[in-house]
């Protein structure tokens, strides 16, 4: 066994604050997970619940501390037209400090159709940094 593996830890959290999401605004909101734990991220998930009536709507991001942007989400069309409940596993991310505060930004880029971001999870094996 790589005793590296044994130190290995696991960093979940949760922001629950429920967020209504402007319709049409480009801007969109933003919602922060501040992480206190330190180490290198070796896997991520991202798990988001986002009330919708028309998912195709909406654009996800996910913003490491550094300011480093992964587009989750870009205004995909499917047979499912509500809600946005999914987990992205980004690969972006491996191998950077984890600590800081992660931002999930939701923009619903087109009128008509709102929706809520409910809840989101970042979920990150970290291993020891330098």
């Amino acid at each position: 066994a790589n005793p590296a593996c044994a130190q290995a830890s696991s960093v979940d959290l949760s922001n629950t604050t429920v967020t209504n999401i402007p319709d049409g605004n480009a801007t969109g909101i933003t919602s922060v997970i501040d992480v206190t734990a330190s180490g290198l991220v070796s896997s991520l998930s991202v798990s988001v619940d986002i009330s919708h009536a028309f998912r195709a709507d909406l654009i996800v991001k996910l913003v490491h501390p550094s300011g480093a942007e992964v587009t989750l989400f870009n205004q995909e069309d499917s047979d499912e037209y509500l809600n946005l409940v999914r987990t992205f596993t980004p690969p972006e991310f491996n191998g950077l400090e984890v600590k800081g505060a992660w931002k999930l930004i939701v923009i619903d880029n087109a009128a008509q159709d709102s929706g809520k971001l409910n809840s989101w999870r970042l979920n990150a094996q970290i291993v020891p940094g330098n």
